[in-house]
């Protein structure tokens, strides 16, 4: 059983249309010709196959690439022409109908599997035959019709790589072998009516089994992109501060120590910035809590505005900030924090029905990274050089060089051992 010239010409144009459509997405418009055409020509060899009007010179084009199959099954034609058909519509409503695209796609790999079961039966003829040469082109067309979908969540659940994913394929492998082999034993000494539908009904059983696996699973695979998505969202509000949006206490020493980390592994110095507003229980005792709390996120905003985009703001607790500034030596860190006290002394001031009051910030910076100085002792240091800068009148910067951490190096580490068992450091694990 050979495969007849219009299906060939039009398999040839559908193989050039996807081509076409997998090299360049820019002529998509030659895929869309070449798969219209192609629905025009099965449209009227199906016509032509029945019986049906088509005038004269066109049925003479036709007949010299129909031979004759007068001795073979009218559905041996017609389930390749059905199959190539699905084929042409599953390319052109890709971009057009996602879902009745994938449909006739799916379709389009159904008929083959028809044929493939009958055939691997021991029958040659059968109700929805399909030439062995007809497979073996239309059936690699039909799955590259397919992969088109491999983004669409519909198809998605096929391809994960996931636990779910491969349950999945698993089970779609089963309800492959399973029917089939119920379906050998069955019909294998059957009438011979039942030997032309048998294979009808076993491909009809597989796809039933399948779309009822793929239904559950891509239910279960919703219900676990859900979960996930929640746990990012509780993990990111776990790690943030729920007021001004920057990162927590908690988040802001999972950021430092992975930081750190990168730095000591690529030989730079991270430094820190310890922030501090001036006075600001007077802002909650004259304006309000409620005032204050805008205060704390004009200031985050601000502070964040300010940054680099590789630098991390968080919030330390109550009116304090840290600040992390990977591959920054200390004389740059202190520059940075001067320009960041300017800024909040030039663009803060509150005005509100309390009166008005000019806010302002005190600044410590240290630097991480350099010989023994680790995350604790430097935190330590950026807030000893807070505390430098409250006591020498507020609103100024203080840093905390190399020199004192290693004259206060037994001093330091006992508070750091003192901090790392009060606080001990968050893994992203």
């Amino acid at each position: 059983m050979e495969t007849h010239g219009l299906s060939l010409l039009v398999i040839s144009m559908l193989a050039l249309a996807l081509v076409k459509y997998k090299t360049n997405w820019r002529l998509y418009f030659v895929t869309r010709v070449l798969s219209l055409l192609s629905v025009i020509l099965i449209l009227a060899g199906i016509e032509l196959h029945h019986g049906g009007n088509i005038p004269v010179e066109i049925q003479g084009w036709f007949s010299s690439w129909m031979p004759d199959h007068s001795h073979s099954s009218p559905w041996l034609t017609l389930s390749t022409e059905i199959a190539l058909l699905c084929i042409s519509l599953g390319i052109l409503l890709r971009h057009k109908v996602v879902g009745a695209g994938l449909v006739s796609a799916a379709l389009a790999l159904w008929l083959p599997l028809i044929s493939l079961i009958g055939y691997s039966y021991g029958h040659n003829s059968f109700f929805g035959a399909m030439s062995p040469t007809s497979i073996v082109l239309v059936a690699p067309l039909a799955l590259a019709t397919l992969s088109l979908y491999a983004h669409h969540g519909y198809v998605r659940p096929f391809l994960s790589n996931r636990v779910s994913g491969r349950v999945l394929r698993t089970q779609i492998l089963l309800a492959m072998l399973v029917p089939w082999a119920v379906g050998f034993l069955l019909l294998r000494d059957a009438h011979p009516e039942s030997q032309q539908t048998g294979p009808l009904f076993v491909a009809l059983v597989t796809w039933f089994i399948w779309f009822m696996v793929y239904a559950s699973a891509r239910t279960l695979e919703k219900m676990d992109r859900n979960r996930r998505t929640a746990e990012r969202r509780y993990a990111r509000q776990a790690l943030c501060d729920p007021l001004t949006g920057a990162r927590n206490r908690r988040g802001a020493l999972l950021e430092t120590q992975v930081a750190l980390g990168d730095a000591q592994a690529g030989g730079s110095i991270m430094a820190l910035i310890m922030v501090d507003l001036d006075e600001f229980k007077k802002v909650n005792d004259q304006f309000g809590h409620q005032v204050g709390d805008e205060v704390l996120v004009r200031v985050s905003r601000l502070l964040s505005k300010s940054l680099r985009p590789t630098d991390i703001l968080a919030r330390w607790g109550g009116e304090e900030f840290l600040i992390l500034l990977p591959e920054t030596r200390l004389n740059m860190a202190v520059e940075i924090a001067e320009r960041l006290r300017a800024t909040l002394e030039s663009d803060m001031r509150l005005n509100a029905e309390g009166g008005t009051f000019d806010i302002t910030a005190s600044f410590g910076v240290a630097e991480v990274g350099q010989g023994e100085v680790g995350l604790y002792e430097g935190l330590i240091c950026a807030d000893q050089a807070l505390y430098r800068a409250k006591d020498q009148g507020r609103n100024m910067v203080a840093e905390f060089d190399g020199v004192e951490a290693e004259d206060l190096r037994e001093q330091l580490e006992g508070q750091a051992r003192e901090m790392a068992a009060r606080e001990p450091l968050p893994f992203s694990a």
